[in-house]
């Protein structure tokens, strides 16, 4: 849909022209970036001058183009704790919603699978292990008295003398499974996107992070980790609107 005439993007401004022809120039260069990995774009502008409003009509206008575009607004969402989960059901919800994959649950499934395994078992495990092999059986005292039951974590033989030996091939197990499990979620994701691009007949996906000067710090830069390890994937754009001044 080009005709602006029957677009609802921009069409309560009073600049639309000059809008409309802003958010047209900034996806064609945007369009033209390199395919071999994820590109990341800031849109910084002080507080008040419609940072958001601009990005939720080039979003749309995007979405009216076939592109397949979503939205985040960061600060209403850093309570939750989880960007990852956060960016990969929106992501997943509207690649549903667009791609006109008929088959669509085996590839969700697969995805949802991967990123869980990320977001639940690498963090936990490493605690575990931090308090096993550093704290022994104080760490099973410590558990119990915060009403948190874990396996044999006070009598594990393992705190002994060799007790940083071990903690670091527990440790290394850790890492490698934790890889394989961030292969495994991009490999899946990737491919997805690739098939509906084609399906769609554009060369980009679009994520719009709006907001997020203004989230918890530890939110900010979580959401900047997981954008920047995991989701540096092909065809992928990523706008991040900010006042970076504050």
């Amino acid at each position: 849909m080009n005709d602006s005439t029957s677009s609802l993007a921009f069409s309560t401004c009073a600049y639309r022209q000059i809008r409309e022809k802003q958010a047209d120039a900034f996806t064609k260069y945007l369009d033209t970036r390199s395919d071999e990995k994820a590109y990341v774009a800031n849109l910084n502008g002080a507080w008040g001058t419609g940072k958001t409003f601009f990005v939720d009509n080039w979003c749309r206008k995007l979405g009216e183009q076939r592109y397949v575009a979503i939205k985040i607004d960061a600060w209403e969402s850093d309570y939750l704790n989880d960007p990852l989960a956060l960016v990969t059901a929106e992501l997943l919800t509207k690649l549903k919603c667009q791609s006109g994959i008929t088959d669509f649950s085996e590839t969700e499934s697969k995805i949802f699978n991967a990123g869980w395994k990320l977001a639940k078992n690498f963090l936990p495990v490493i605690t575990m292990a931090l308090g096993k092999h550093f704290l022994g059986s104080e760490f099973g005292d410590l558990l119990k008295e915060i009403g948190v039951a874990v396996k044999d974590t006070a009598n594990d033989q393992s705190v002994s003398k060799n007790r940083l030996g071990e903690f670091g091939r527990e440790i290394f197990s850790i890492h490698n499974k934790h890889k394989e499990f961030a292969v495994e979620f991009k490999m899946e994701l990737s491919n997805l996107i690739k098939q509906v691009c084609e399906l769609s007949n554009k060369n980009k996906v679009y994520i719009f992070i709006d907001e997020l000067d203004r989230c918890r710090p530890t939110y900010a830069i979580e959401m900047l980790e997981v954008i920047k390890h995991l989701f540096d994937i092909p065809k992928l754009v990523f706008v991040m609107s900010t006042d970076t001044k504050h």
